[in-house]
């Protein structure tokens, strides 16, 4: 994205992230967030990772992974998920794909990390009932 988005795909792309600022449900979140990497996929004008993130979307909305995501994203975890998000963009605005590479690869290491620890948080509780019952 940083080397082949266009002028609307950077308009698009701010556009999505101003909006994920001013949410106030999850579901709001969860629209816009996912317009954010629709976005920053389509920017890169490759075919593959379009596909790629069209089966990660429907992964993250039909799976286990969705359902957790909605216990993780806390206000405190979206702020900082808008923290990279604006890295992320920054970074492809100025054209630089180190720096997106780098910001993308924290953003999502943090993303697995939350969603690490809230499964581990549940497991121990899901561990329990199963002792009772």
């Amino acid at each position: 994205a940083a080397v082949h988005a266009s002028s609307h795909d950077l308009e698009t792309l701010a556009h999505c992230f101003e909006q994920t600022k001013q949410v106030r449900s999850h579901a709001e979140w969860e629209h816009w967030d996912s317009a954010l990497h629709k976005a920053l996929g389509m920017a890169t004008h490759n075919s593959l990772l379009v596909h790629f993130y069209d089966v990660l979307t429907h992964a993250r909305a039909q799976t286990e992974w969705g359902r957790l995501r909605r216990h993780v994203l806390t206000p405190e975890v979206r702020g900082r998920y808008t923290e990279q998000h604006l890295r992320i963009l920054n970074a492809v605005r100025e054209r630089s794909p180190e720096e997106a590479a780098q910001a993308m690869r924290e953003h999502l290491s943090l993303v697995r990390r939350t969603l690490q620890e809230q499964l581990e948080a549940m497991l121990p509780a899901a561990h329990t009932d199963l002792e009772i019952e």
